[in-house]
């Protein structure tokens, strides 16, 4: 393992990692690394708003494949849903782009809601209303606040 001066890991040879650029924050903003067989990804790119959480992240694999993954928050930083979009090549209108995850809140966050909803499509309402059951996952926290998995 490799560390700068400040003693941020900075390369990682059992992980093939050859680079990782922290901004002045102490945050990744990208990870360069050599692929494998086992791990085609090549870059790892993470962007973040002006309170330091992360709003996006870029994975780009040897072949040249694209997965974007936005994150929306809300006011307070919550994540409200996830986005990800997938594809080759510097033009966007070209990727798929979908709803991946919604998470439920109500006085504190109790679960997520696991989708795949297309978001280039225009939104058509179901003549028929379907019930479809394990896309939920619900959180149990005890009187700390830690979150326990049923």
């Amino acid at each position: 393992m490799t560390y700068n001066n400040v003693y941020n890991l900075i390369g990682d040879i059992s992980l093939n990692i050859t680079n990782i650029i922290w901004d002045v924050y102490g945050k990744v903003q990208q990870i360069q690394r050599n692929a494998t067989d086992s791990n085609p990804v090549v870059n790892i790119k993470y962007t973040y708003d002006a309170s330091g959480n992360r709003i996006s992240k870029q994975v780009t694999n040897s072949s040249g494949n694209v997965v974007y993954t936005w994150y929306v928050r809300d006011a307070q930083g919550n994540v409200m849903s996830t986005y990800t979009s997938t594809g080759t090549g510097s033009t966007l209108s070209s990727y798929t782009v979908g709803l991946s995850e919604q998470y439920l809140y109500g006085n504190s966050r109790l679960g997520v809601l696991n989708r795949s909803a297309d978001m280039k499509t225009a939104y058509t309402q179901e003549d028929i209303v379907s019930f479809y059951r394990g896309y939920k996952q619900f959180e149990l926290s005890n009187h700390l606040g830690n979150v326990w998995l049923p």
